[in-house]
């Protein structure tokens, strides 16, 4: 019986010890030499872009062994951690492609194992799993779901856990001011971005694709700005001070000096809005930036911390949870504060950890880490009713709540609990749970609602589903749980999504059922700055900020749309030299899919051309032709 692999390499299971490796596109045979005494108990896995073929005998059943096939040799090998100085039986080894570098495999034992086949990143987790740890108990396989990130194995019962958990347990957090940049809008076409350097206490205005300087801040350590644009007042925050540029494109279009007001004694913590800041002495300080003093104090107690808050799209509703479940709603208009608290008693301590604005209804929902949704009426500042939302599903009532999102479309709550890997959807109209949503991980980053989708994500994985009448799931975009971390990510338009890694930055188009990565660029701690959406062009620009500098992307959808299309123009037109460079440093090559140990990864496509024309100016190039004459006379 010939058994046919699905990629490129037809394998032979001979009698006696020989492999044949037969190439389907040139039917050139390879002669492996195996020692294994019966064929009919060697298990095998051919991986095709690594050209390694695993294998296990039955004369070392304990044992994986790793054949790199270009060079006949046997250059890794794999086993059971010892038992009472023996080794345990290997009984079940599996390679999946959305885990290019790494292999699981399961003992006898019960002990389940994640190794990495790549020599230069060489790692081994296992987890013991104390339900088969059992002599008598002969466990024969597994089942990996590598869309949930499931393990099953079933012996008399089925048990499960999330393979996520064997890769590397930290969650990127980076430690930077909450804004970084301002956006400024010179006119209809042009936006310009102020960016500044926290460690020189530097602006750099990026402008026309080009950055230059703009500013220097004398005093003590800048943390962060906003640039008003309705009253053209940038707010630049310091350590102990808060200074207040009036006018100041007006200023710099003009070439003026702008006036500054400045804020001292300030224990700046970071903004809330441009007018609205959060200090390290339990303060939110609501500014007048015209006049450049403080309007207004909200003081909330020294053991009291704020651990959640949110504007209303008007801004002149604050909402702002503590640590101690107390919920605060202060009105920017008339300075009023209403204090709301949870009475439900739970045994856990536990703190407002989401806040939501329904603008249609006029409510807001306080959630805390417990599971209490408090209700609150914008309108006339009263609490509608509190929630128990572990008691709506039957949650067992130590269970904490991680994320919690409304659906106002459908009148639904979608929540989940810290350790689990499902989300309950409860319809609050009907009062009905409608289903299940199956997470990434059971540590979920985010949940939310962006054209017509669902997302949960995690460090590693985003769960896309479409959001209707019926929660329908779409697709996942799934990278390394041991490499990848996913830092941010953007709903560009309805069919493409940017996602910021902690290396590097990619670009999904939705073809069909899938979405397919188009762009991939190489950056350290890369953030975005902005992005546009071309509809008449069916274009897309990202622009974004790393740890060395700027870059700005441009991408041609249509070029993504057919594998056939081979060519591409860019028409340029610019008197900047500068311009015209960044203009041809933003072209990249149509770029394919291929695989690595590393993951997915693109390469640019052989057959592809682009081609470039600069439109010049005629007056602009006589000018520059006849200079150029009179140099070489």
């Amino acid at each position: 019986m010939l058994p046919i692999c699905l990629h490129l390499i037809l394998i032979l299971i001979l009698k006696f010890i020989e492999l044949l490796l037969i190439d389907r596109l040139s039917l050139t045979l390879t002669e492996l030499g195996v020692p294994q005494d019966d064929s009919s108990n060697l298990k095998y896995i051919y991986i095709d872009f690594l050209n390694y073929l695993l294998f296990q005998t039955s004369s070392s059943p304990y044992k994986i062994s790793v054949l790199d096939v270009s060079t006949k040799q046997i250059i890794n090998s794999f086993s059971s951690t010892p038992q009472q100085g023996q080794l345990i039986d290997i009984t079940d080894f599996q390679f999946d492609y959305s885990l290019s570098s790494c292999l699981m495999y399961m003992d006898r034992l019960g002990n389940f194992y994640l190794s990495s086949l790549d020599k230069n990143y060489s790692f081994q987790n296992y987890i013991t799993i104390n339900e088969f740890n059992d002599p008598k108990i002969k466990l024969q396989n597994f089942y990996y779901n590598n869309i949930t990130n499931d393990i099953f194995i079933y012996y008399n019962s089925l048990y499960s856990f999330d393979l996520s958990i064997l890769g590397q347990p930290y969650d990127p957090q980076l430690n930077e001011p909450y804004n970084l940049f301002s956006k400024i809008f010179i006119n209809n076409l042009q936006v310009d971005y102020l960016i500044f350097n926290k460690y020189n206490n530097t602006i750099f205005r990026y402008t026309k694709s080009y950055l230059k300087f703009e500013l220097d801040i004398s005093g003590s350590r800048m943390v962060d700005m906003l640039y008003n644009q309705e009253l053209d007042i940038l707010v630049i925050a310091l350590e102990d001070s808060i200074l207040f540029y009036q006018q100041y494109q007006f200023s710099k279009f003009n070439n003026m000096l702008p006036n500054i007001y400045k804020l001292d004694n300030i224990h700046f913590q970071q903004f809330i809005a441009d007018n609205l800041i959060l200090t390290y002495d339990q303060q939110i300080l609501h500014l007048n930036i015209q006049n450049g003093i403080i309007a207004n104090t909200v003081q909330f107690n020294s053991t009291q911390l704020v651990t959640s808050y949110s504007l209303n799209k008007k801004q002149d509703l604050l909402l702002v949870g503590f640590s101690d479940k107390q919920v605060l709603l202060y009105n920017l208009v008339d300075k009023q504060q209403f204090v709301f608290w949870a009475s439900f008693k739970s045994p856990l301590s536990s703190s407002i950890i989401i806040i939501q604005f329904i603008e249609t209804e006029q409510v807001a929902y306080a959630v805390s880490s417990d599971g209490t949704i408090i209700q609150i009426n914008t309108s006339n500042k009263q609490q509608i009713q509190q929630i128990d939302l572990k008691n709506l599903v039957n949650e067992d009532t130590n269970a904490t709540i991680v994320q919690f999102l409304v659906d106002e479309t459908y009148k639904r709550y979608i929540f989940c609990f810290l350790g689990q890997k499902k989300a309950y959807v409860w319809n609050y109209s009907q009062q009905l749970r409608e289903q299940y949503l199956f997470l990434p991980s059971i540590q979920v980053k985010k949940l939310k609602i962006e054209q017509n989708y669902i997302l949960i994500s995690c460090a590693f994985q985003i769960n896309i589903f479409y959001l209707d009448t019926s929660i329908r799931f779409f697709t996942v975009i799934k990278k390394n749980f041991i490499k990848d971390k996913i830092i941010d990510y953007y709903f560009v338009s309805d069919k493409v999504i940017a996602i910021f890694f902690i290396d590097k930055f990619e670009l999904f188009l939705i073809q069909g059922e899938n979405f397919n990565l188009v762009s991939q660029q190489n950056y350290s701690y890369p953030k975005i700055l902005d992005y546009h959406f071309d509809s008449s062009s069916n274009s897309v620009k990202i622009i974004g900020m790393h740890q060395n500098g700027i870059f700005e992307n441009n991408y041609n959808l249509d070029t993504f749309s057919q594998d056939q299309i081979q060519e591409c123009t860019l028409l340029i037109s610019n008197s900047q030299i500068a311009q015209v460079q960044q203009s041809l440093n933003s072209v990249y090559p149509k770029q394919i899919q291929s695989q690595s140990i590393n993951g997915i990864f693109l390469i640019d496509q052989q057959n592809y051309q682009s081609y470039v024309y600069l439109q010049i100016i005629c007056g602009f190039f006589i000018q520059h032709l006849e200079q150029c004459c009179t140099s070489i006379k």
